[in-house]
């Protein structure tokens, strides 16, 4: 996948009053009619999308014409998403009117950030009143994305001005900053019908990925899935669309009945819908009304529109021209992301109220008094995808988070941004085993807790070298599986903040040896044992030697054993690891003579040693693979490399 997308082909929304001669417009730019229905025919005016394209100074522009009656505001919506350039008509005979001023706040709200103004049927009137036209509109856009955007006068009737509107869009278009970095297919379908011969017929505007003949997709919401039979683009078929393209996508596995106006197309394996969402509203400053607590508004997002219910954190309105986290249920599923636009609308009378950005689509349900949720929408929804990455990790504190395909989708994370997840690469964030991401303060707080249970270990067991890595995890993030807290455990020891030694983690101070009185009470012990020679030792012996207590001596010997002071022989007797060097290099050196076996008897006479002594050392020679029974012989193996404790 490529990072920022080329623009080769514009996609131009149109926008304003009724009989402002939208359609007029494009018309004559284009040479197509895009009134396609015939009562807009009969009666003159749009009432849903009409589309057409053509080429101007190696751009394809690609027209979604939109109705401009105030019935018909929810088609202008369908027509909005996915729209590069707004081109806004104002008729020169009729000025600004309200759905001038509606349709250039929707654009505002769904995030469009450039286009040009066209002042149309300049033949309809004097000179003197275009120029007050162009005041009225100046004063309009003041302070929008359109301030400083070309005002053309224009007539689509005898062609006046309509080679400077093609250079104003050709300049519009050459200021657009490059695209985001493509994430996956998203074709939110504004129209669907049969063809004879081919069947289901879906169009739209496509943007986040490509989509090719024969890719398996679903539809949502409802996750019906379907796969890609032909693609056009323009009217011309093509094995691939890249976005943003104007796309008829025959479909094969869904007939027209089930799919309708809203559904939108993605590939298998991303199906997101939301049943609510988190967001960031503003509320217009020409809306009629407050939006309230608990409102219930009609939710126009990509070509969808669904009843949801508002609900507000400790507050009870958002006043005009204000802005505030909220929560809308949703009455049904709807296929949005993190970062998509939404416009939302009064339920009765329908109006405008505002719009805004989505945060989450898989949020808790609020409490109105909590304020840090109120925050933590705000951060979401100015974040970037990479960005909410790292706000759901910093949640997820030393948890981390899971870097789930189900996680990523959510949050709507583009391919391109995954593969430098996976390979490390994401600013801000720490990925362990692949498939676990921490935040620096989360990565920070996890190392902490680990630090901590070392130090509560090492307090507890002085004298052994640390936890092992299992009981490690299981007291300190057992949440975590093993590969992934192993995975940290590795990068905090590069870090020198532990030292692993085999399968045991300790800190960097912790010696794991005995010191002041403790030393001392080992070296009386360890005295004893060389005394006693192959003459095994009982620990309640050693203890008295050592002068400690029961629990303190046992530290001590699992110490001695450990750091190949000492050897265990049978139950609670130990011989010193010098003795028992000195016993296998005597058996050794017989093997070399010659010797095979050697009986009890034999081991006796040799060693001088009672039968008392004699049976738990061969036993424990067996054990470690010196000898091997044969009877009630032992066959001499040879010394292996490591034959103590």
């Amino acid at each position: 996948m490529s990072g920022a997308a080329s623009r080769d082909e514009i996609v131009v929304g149109t926008a304003g009053h009724i009989d402002h001669g939208k359609s007029t417009l494009v018309r004559a730019l284009t040479g197509t009619d895009p009134d396609r229905l015939a009562e807009e025919k009969r009666r003159g005016i749009t009432i849903d999308l009409g589309f057409a394209h053509t080429d101007i100074g190696g751009y394809r522009f690609a027209f979604v014409d939109v109705p401009g009656h105030e019935r018909f505001v929810h088609n202008m919506l369908a027509g909005a998403t996915g729209v590069d350039l707004v081109l806004m008509v104002v008729a020169a005979d009729e000025s600004v009117m309200p759905q001038t001023r509606e349709h250039l706040g929707i654009c505002r709200l769904l995030g469009l950030r450039a286009g040009v103004v066209a002042i149309t049927r300049i033949d309809l009137v004097e000179g003197e009143l275009v120029e007050l036209v162009e005041q009225e509109v100046a004063d309009l856009v003041a302070g929008t994305f359109l301030q400083d955007a070309p005002v053309v006068r224009v007539s689509g009737a005898t062609g006046a001005g309509l080679e400077a509107l093609r250079d104003a869009l050709v300049e519009a278009a050459r200021k657009l900053p490059p695209r985001a970095e493509e994430s996956w297919a998203r074709l939110p379908i504004d129209r669907a019908f049969a063809a004879p011969g081919f069947g289901t017929i879906v169009t739209g505007t496509l943007h986040g990925g490509s989509i090719a003949v024969d890719d398996r997709m679903a539809l949502l919401p409802g996750g019906r899935r379907v796969r890609v039979r032909g693609l056009q683009v323009h009217g011309e078929p093509v094995a691939r669309a890249n976005p943003p393209r104007r796309v008829a996508v025959n479909l094969h596995g869904a007939s027209r009945s089930e799919i309708e106006r809203g559904m939108v197309l993605v590939p298998e394996g991303c199906e997101v819908v939301a049943r609510a969402m988190d967001a960031m509203i503003e509320v217009l400053g020409e809306a009629p009304v407050p939006l309230r607590h608990g409102q219930r508004v009609r939710v126009h997002h990509g070509t969808a529109e669904v009843m949801g219910r508002v609900l507000l954190p400790a507050r009870d309105t958002i006043g005009p021209g204000e802005t505030g986290p909220v929560q809308i249920r949703l009455e049904k599923p709807l296929a949005a992301l993190p970062g998509d636009r939404f416009v939302i609308r009064r339920y009765s009378p329908v109006t405008t109220l505002g719009g805004g950005v989505v945060a989450d689509v898989a949020p808790p349900r609020w409490k109105r008094s909590d304020r840090a949720r109120a925050e933590r929408v705000r951060r979401w929804a100015a974040a970037d995808p990479e960005g909410r990455l790292r706000l759901a990790a910093e949640a997820a504190g030393r948890r981390g988070l899971r870097l789930s395909p189900e996680i990523l989708r959510r949050l709507a994370l583009p391919p391109i941004a995954e593969e430098r997840l996976r390979r490390g690469e994401a600013v801000g964030l720490l990925v362990a085993a692949g498939r676990w991401a921490f935040s620096e303060s989360g990565y920070e707080e996890l190392c902490s807790t680990i630090a901590g249970r070392l130090a509560e270990h090492h307090a507890e067991h002085p004298l052994e070298p640390g936890p092992a890595l299992e009981p490690l995890r299981a007291a300190a993030a057992p949440a975590l599986p093993p590969e992934v807290f192993r995975a940290v455990v590795e990068r905090g020891a590069r870090e020198r903040r532990w030292v692993v030694e085999k399968e045991n983690v300790r800190l960097p101070e912790h010696a794991g040896e005995p010191a002041g009185g403790e030393r001392r009470a080992l070296e009386k012990m360890l005295a004893g044992l060389e005394e006693a020679g192959l003459e095994a030792v009982e620990s309640a012996r050693l203890r008295e030697l050592a002068g400690v207590d029961e629990a303190r001596a046992a530290r001590l010997l699992a110490y001695a054993v450990r750091a190949g002071l000492a050897v265990r022989v049978k139950g609670e007797r130990y011989i010193g690891a010098g003795a028992w060097e000195r016993l296998v290099a005597r058996l050794e050196a017989l093997r070399r003579e010659g010797r095979e076996t050697i009986g009890i008897a034999d081991f006796k006479r040799l060693f001088g040693l009672t039968r008392k002594h004699a049976i738990p050392l061969l036993e424990r020679l067996d054990d470690a693979g010196v000898t091997r029974r044969v009877g009630d012989a032992r066959r001499l193996q040879g010394a292996p490399e490591r034959s103590g404790p």
